[in-house]
């Protein structure tokens, strides 16, 4: 595998971690953002409201036991506005609560439970109360009295306790939620923890495993092969290259090889040039030793040319004189002619001299031939000295 892939296989699962820790963190931090939302936007605000429908409650009792101890209408009165005001806040409190039970999709049943019990027990109250106050508004106190006593006391009491145990529910289930939110921080704390310590671990074994196989595939460090290539390369072929006992497959055990078959190629080559030199000087002993030899047929040669010049001299001599011989003879066959008849010894003796000039003739004809062709062969071998001569310099 290459170097760059290593590399970026490396580079690549470091970063996934650190993605995977990003966003597990992220995620994490979402959950108890929401948890940490809903106590404050909703817990905190329904137990604010249940706390206030409580206090609305609480306040209402008072105003209606108050109720009993005037006797004037006048003085009634204003506990009377008093006390609506203090139903309209709890009504007003208990329509904010409905709202939140009725969106919050994480609220449990024991909330609804308690609500309904609170709602069941308002119910049943309520028109006591309207009766009650109807009563002291009608200057009837005794008979309100009686109504508040025996119809409302045990039902606030309940309802009361029931606004009292949906408070302390409100407080449990805050708790719990920030319990959860406290253990959803230390999860993720721990698992970012984790993932860290898993990703450096991760990282710090890749870039061991990278770099021991780029050591390995080097041989060793990158400036010490740098140092011996350049040392090879200046033609430094006696430097000493160190490797592991695994080096032979790397970089450095490469140029080791590479630095003996230079050696090698070197050796061959200065052997070659040896016997380069050796053979130059055979061929010069040889060329000289030729010359001689041609200077020596050169030599032979020139007196084989003076021989035919000789040879040619005598054989056109010899030509020459069978010419005037010739011509002699026809001389003498014109006198035997004007002699005719009367030397016929003479014609006869004539004839046969002619009969032997043509013999002579033909004769020269033939030594013309034949001088002929000995000059043509002298020249023809005269030549093929002189080219091989020619080819044996050259």
């Amino acid at each position: 595998m290459k170097v760059g892939t290593r590399l970026g296989i490396g580079f690549v699962l470091v970063l996934l971690l650190l993605i995977v820790v990003t966003v597990v963190g992220i995620s994490n931090m979402a959950t108890i953002q929401e948890r940490l939302e809903r106590i404050v936007t909703v817990k905190n605000v329904a137990t604010r409201l249940v706390i206030d429908m409580d206090a609305a409650l609480r306040d209402r009792t008072v105003a209606l036991k108050s109720l009993t101890l005037y006797t004037d209408p006048a003085d009634m009165q204003p506990e009377i506005e008093r006390i609506k005001s203090l139903s309209a806040k709890y009504t007003e409190a208990e329509s904010r609560l409905a709202k939140i039970v009725a969106t919050d999709a994480a609220i449990t049943e024991n909330e609804k439970t308690a609500i309904a019990n609170i709602k069941q027990f308002e119910t049943a109250a309520m028109p006591a109360i309207s009766k009650a106050l109807d009563l002291w508004q009608a200057n009837k106190p005794e008979e309100a009295t009686k109504v508040l006593i025996k119809e409302i006391r045990p039902v606030q009491k309940k309802w009361a306790d029931a606004l009292v145990e949906l408070i302390k529910l409100e407080d449990r289930l805050n708790d719990q939620d920030k319990i959860n939110a406290q253990d959803s921080f230390g999860s993720a704390r721990t698992l970012m923890i984790g993932l860290g310590v898993l990703a450096s671990l991760i990282g710090l074994v890749l870039a061991t495993v990278i770099t021991q196989g780029v050591l390995r595939q080097l041989g060793g460090e990158p400036d010490y092969a740098a140092t011996i290539a350049n040392e090879i390369a200046d033609g430094d072929l006696a430097v000493e290259i160190i490797t592991p006992d695994t080096g032979h497959a790397s970089s450095l055990g490469a140029m080791r090889e590479m630095r003996d078959a230079l050696v090698k190629i070197v050796r061959k080559v200065r052997h070659g040039t040896d016997e380069i030199a050796t053979a130059s000087v055979e061929i010069a002993a040889g060329n000289a030793d030729l010359s001689a030899r041609i200077e020596m047929q050169a030599a032979s040669l020139e007196k084989t040319a003076s021989s035919m010049d000789e040879l040619t001299s005598t054989v056109k001599q010899n030509a020459e004189n069978a010419r005037q011989a010739n011509q002699l003879a026809a001389s003498a066959s014109d006198v035997a002619l004007k002699g005719g008849e009367v030397v016929s010894q003479v014609v006869d003796t004539m004839e046969s001299i002619n009969a032997s000039a043509k013999k002579i003739v033909d004769i020269i004809s033939v030594i013309d031939g034949i001088a002929f062709q000995t000059n043509i062969l002298a020249l023809n071998a005269a030549v093929k000295d002189f080219y091989k001569i020619y080819c044996l310099n050259y």
